[in-house]
């Protein structure tokens, strides 16, 4: 079997973004976000290209959105390489759309989604907000972090049920319940009091 077969484990075929040759890689290479060009000289060369028509080579035009297939966060948003103050670094995808049709975002402002699609860089579709205004608009589509979906999360759905059921039937302290479910005191008192999993029953 050739080493550069992309049947062996851990391997993928991709498409060179630079000059379209199709080349293998590790599957591992392609969830970090590299993985995007065959070689180094077509990584230099891509980056030499201005960044505007970068850019516009990484969307996918549509009726409705404007879809970026490159490089994404692992939330989901775009991102691109560009040389800031010599040194090259990722900027989101969708700001700088806002700021090629638009201008210059101003400080401490966030470029939001109308469409709720965080790949979307269709400058019709973005506008700016505070942080407040940011999180107002996620709270209102339903779009924060819940439960099992935050990452730093050490419990289910089924444990805080288990556990809010457990504490009501009695016979069991706080205490008892936070060191056997390996968690502290005061997370096991937001759990039975409603501060966190407010949208378990």
């Amino acid at each position: 079997m050739h080493p550069h077969d992309s049947t062996l484990p851990g391997r993928i075929e991709c498409i060179c973004q630079h000059c379209g040759k199709s080349f293998v890689t590790f599957r591992s290479n392609v969830l970090r976000g590299n993985g995007r060009f065959c070689s180094f000289d077509c990584g230099v060369a891509h980056r030499e290209i201005p960044l505007e028509d970068r850019f516009w080579r990484e969307v996918q035009k549509s009726d409705h959105c404007w879809t970026w297939t490159g490089w994404l966060t692992p939330m989901g948003y775009g991102k691109i390489p560009a040389k800031i103050n010599g040194k090259w670094r990722p900027i989101l995808a969708h700001r700088l759309s806002y700021e090629l049709a638009y201008g210059t975002i101003p400080d401490n402002l966030f470029v939001c989604h109308h469409c709720d699609n965080p790949t979307c860089v269709r400058p019709d579709h973005l506008f700016l907000g505070t942080n407040n205004d940011n999180i107002q608009d996620m709270v209102a589509k339903g779009r924060q972090q819940r439960g099992t979906k935050v990452t730093a999360s050490k419990m289910t759905e089924a444990q805080v049920t288990e556990i809010r059921q457990r504490y009501a039937a009695g016979g069991i302290t706080k205490t008892a319940l936070a060191r056997e479910y390996g968690i502290g005191k005061p997370a096991m008192g937001d759990i039975l009091n409603r501060v966190t999993w407010k949208h378990i029953p």
